[in-house]
């Protein structure tokens, strides 16, 4: 079983019409049947060799997946190697940096103020502004 656009597909061989393995005929679990770019395939460790043995040095570079990228595709998650993971981790990690660095900043402003009201209520009364005194009305 290989993954081809994040779905489970079996390979049948190199397409009939194509003398090069730039094509494969692949099957999906429905029974349809496509053509694909063997590039866009990602093959298991035993299709790999099979392959290799079938078709000597014709498949020595095709791309592998690991067990757990098929188990995720398997129940519906796209696998690890998708460029959608890559992006949502970039962004994650960019947003975790932005939450570190706000917290930096608050804490920073929250210290300043602390010391501008140390500073406020230890100032003594002669030294705190007056309000001008009311005019007494006789």
């Amino acid at each position: 079983m290989a993954i081809y656009n994040n779905r489970e597909v079996w390979i049948i061989g190199p397409t009939a019409m194509s003398t090069t393995p730039e094509q494969l005929t692949v099957r999906y679990k429905d029974g349809t049947q496509e053509n694909v770019p063997t590039a866009g395939i990602r093959f298991t460790e035993d299709e790999k060799k099979t392959l290799i043995k079938t078709y000597p040095s014709k498949f020595d570079g095709v791309s592998t997946i690991s067990e757990d990228d098929i188990t995720a595709v398997r129940v519906g998650v796209a696998p690890a190697y998708d460029p959608d993971y890559k992006v949502q981790a970039e962004t994650q990690a960019r947003a975790k940096i932005q939450q570190e660095e706000t917290a930096k900043r608050t804490e920073q402003a929250r210290k300043e103020a602390d010391e501008r009201l140390k500073k406020e209520l230890s100032a003594s009364p002669k030294d705190a502004p007056v309000a001008p005194a009311e005019k007494v009305k006789k």
